[in-house]
């Protein structure tokens, strides 16, 4: 865990950080003037896209498209259940059996995806992803 988090490595981010940056600048520039600007959906964007290309090397694009990438939909969709889960009471969520087995089958593909591309991460990842996500 060390060498990914070293003064070294997060100088190496720092390109790659600024390119999403100015991605986002970049839509809201293009945004007309009476529109408004959704900016928790634009920081989750730049998130998820940051953490894409600096941790996988792989860009979800999130600022180019109307919907999220498969992973992040995915991603998003397992994080708020695990939340969901934390504030709900034990009996609730015994009884909640549907929603506990997307859950996991969620879990289990982001997981999955992640594995993957951490194997791949010094290759090029979108023919994996495609095909990956073409399967589920």
């Amino acid at each position: 865990m060390a060498p990914t988090f070293s003064q070294r490595a997060m100088k190496d981010y720092h390109s790659m950080m600024t390119d999403i940056a100015v991605q986002l600048v970049q839509k809201w520039e293009r945004l007309n003037p009476n529109e408004e600007v959704d900016v928790p959906e634009d920081m989750t964007r730049l998130t998820l896209d940051t953490i894409g290309l600096c941790g996988f090397n792989y860009r979800f694009n999130s600022f180019y498209r109307e919907n999220y990438h498969p992973f992040v939909t995915s991603m998003v969709r397992a994080l708020e259940e695990a939340m969901h889960q934390m504030q709900r009471l034990d009996i609730q969520d015994k009884l909640m059996v549907r929603t506990k087995n997307t859950f996991n089958v969620i879990s289990k593909r982001c997981f999955h995806w992640l594995i993957v591309s951490f194997r791949n991460v010094k290759t090029k990842m979108v023919r994996t992803t495609k095909i990956y996500w073409r399967a589920c």
